[in-house]
């Protein structure tokens, strides 16, 4: 059977030619077209995997610099229930055990999720691992300092001065996180 209707010789023969090459063909062709379809549906789902995989490690990388960030903040951004305390201390020496246990309160809320950044923070370099630690550390060592503040056993003044080596520990955390990101940018 014919595709195409023949009306010479000659015609009969290219149209005989061309209809064998049509039925031999189609399978061929059906077969590149498959393997093509193939090819850029796997091309396009490793793609997919990697922007995943991309923004999943931004999204950690996000955690770790808000936990950090957390760290900054603890203590210097009052909130409603810090002033309502504070109003209702009557004694000014008490003012003092009351913003050292809020913050020492804050901290210890910061620290619940020092655990699980230690953990994240296995998947990135060195560097960031080495300042988490470092940041997690001296974390623990700045509660410490403020339980031990209202029995006056430590002089507020080195709270003070640790919590300067607390925020040095942080900023370097967010350093190092922007870095990755940064790098992965470009």
């Amino acid at each position: 059977m014919y595709i195409f209707k023949p009306t010479s010789n000659i015609a009969f023969l290219i149209f005989d030619f061309l209809d064998k090459w049509a039925s031999a063909g189609a399978p061929a062709i059906t077969l590149i077209a498959v393997t093509a379809a193939l090819y850029i549906g796997i091309k396009s789902l490793r793609q997919t995997e990697n922007i995943q995989k991309q923004e999943r490690k931004h999204r950690l990388l996000n955690e770790i610099i808000e936990w950090a960030v957390d760290i900054l903040e603890c203590g210097r951004v009052p909130d409603m229930l810090y002033e309502m305390r504070v109003k209702d201390v009557s004694k000014p020496e008490e003012l003092g055990s009351v913003i050292a246990d809020d913050i020492r309160y804050r901290f210890n809320s910061i620290k619940a999720r020092s655990s699980y950044i230690g953990k994240i923070v296995l998947s990135f370099g060195q560097d960031l691992q080495t300042a988490v630690k470092v940041t997690t550390e001296a974390l623990d060592r700045q509660i410490e300092l403020l339980k031990q503040m209202p029995d006056g056993k430590v002089n507020p003044t080195a709270v003070g001065d640790h919590r300067k080596i607390l925020d040095q520990s942080a900023n370097k955390v967010i350093e190092e996180a922007a870095k990755i990101k940064t790098r992965d940018i470009s």
